[in-house]
């Protein structure tokens, strides 16, 4: 009798997606940033791309992210200021810097509460799903380790 239950509960029992994740994108150059949404959307994630930190600030507002990947070099808001604002909001969020100035870099040590990862360009779009990969692992893990099993 338990196996006609069984048998029962997985035939009816709908199909659940796994959530990937989602990802914001802020990148002021628009074939950039359309080519890591792009490898990221293929990839079976979520992913929301703006050119500037004020679009930003408004998504990150309305929506919650699992990741950001900013640009550092953005008009009127930079990307370090995305991040504070990001982790104003949502502490435990991974902020991912990008950036072809080898100054931002340095100036990471400052801002080392707000950013988690820093990608210098150029770089290979492979670092970037590989990085991506990583955090969502580990938020994976933390939301295992914390959660009460439920009957």
């Amino acid at each position: 009798m338990n196996t006609d239950i069984q048998d029962t509960i997985e035939i009816t029992s709908p199909v659940i997606k796994r959530n990937l994740g989602n990802i914001l994108i802020v990148e002021d150059e628009s074939l950039i940033g359309w080519s890591i949404g792009n490898i990221l959307k293929r990839a079976g994630y979520r992913v929301t791309v703006v050119e500037s930190g004020e679009e930003a600030l408004g998504k990150i507002n309305s929506t919650r992210f699992d990741i950001v990947v900013t640009d550092f070099m953005l008009p009127k808001i930079n990307g370090f200021e995305v991040a504070a604002h990001v982790k104003s909001l949502y502490p435990k969020a991974p902020v991912v810097l990008m950036s072809a100035y080898e100054e931002s870099k340095a100036m990471l040590n400052l801002f080392t509460h707000t950013v988690d990862y820093y990608i210098q360009k150029p770089f290979a779009l492979s670092e970037i799903i590989t990085v991506v990969r990583r955090f969502i692992a580990q938020r994976d893990k933390n939301d295992l380790s914390s959660a009460s099993p439920s009957f």
